[in-house]
């Protein structure tokens, strides 16, 4: 059985890594965390695409038979040049085509704000594909967020006040 690849720009994507794990104990995991280069969030769409086709080369390279971008940075910047690198033989899952199914699977339209890095706000696919299911969308990088759940700081004190003081800014697009 081929190993599935699993990467993030840090430690983030752990938690998609864990879920995989559970749902598919039989699969082996390799997990890709570019801490060398986080957080992508701040970064160009083209320095991504740049980090993004070379791990995925490296995770074929090791054998993954599919690769899941479990980063919203590099699905939202470049899921196309991963998917490029990959070729037809090997699936590439993101993470922003599942949160957009649920989404539309829970709710019939109205109004939502998506929340992100700067990059992922910055590309527009969050807003695009939540448009195109009939979502009014309002946007709002919040650049500090990530780095915090990097530092472990999430589901706690430090991520509830950081999207709180987001969130009181009342500057949503």
């Amino acid at each position: 059985m081929r190993p599935i690849g699993i990467f993030d720009s840090g430690i983030g994507g752990l938690t998609v890594a864990r879920a995989v794990a559970e749902a598919l104990p039989e699969h082996p995991i390799f997990y890709y965390g570019d801490t060398a280069h986080l957080p992508y969030g701040e970064k160009s769409p083209s320095l991504i695409q740049s980090y993004a086709t070379r791990i995925t080369r490296e995770l074929i390279r090791l054998g993954c038979g599919s690769i899941v971008v479990a980063c919203n940075s590099a699905s939202s910047n470049a899921l196309d040049a991963i998917q490029a690198e990959a070729g037809e033989s090997i699936p590439v899952i993101d993470v922003v085509c599942p949160v957009v199914d649920a989404v539309a699977a829970r709710f019939s339209g109205g109004q939502i704000g998506v929340i992100g890095t700067r990059a992922t706000i910055d590309s527009h696919w969050y807003q695009r594909l939540l448009e195109v299911r009939g979502f009014d969308v309002v946007t709002k990088p919040t650049p500090l967020l990530a780095s915090a759940i990097e530092e472990g700081f999430h589901g706690g004190e430090v991520s509830d006040a950081l999207i709180a003081a987001y969130f009181e800014s009342g500057e949503f697009n």
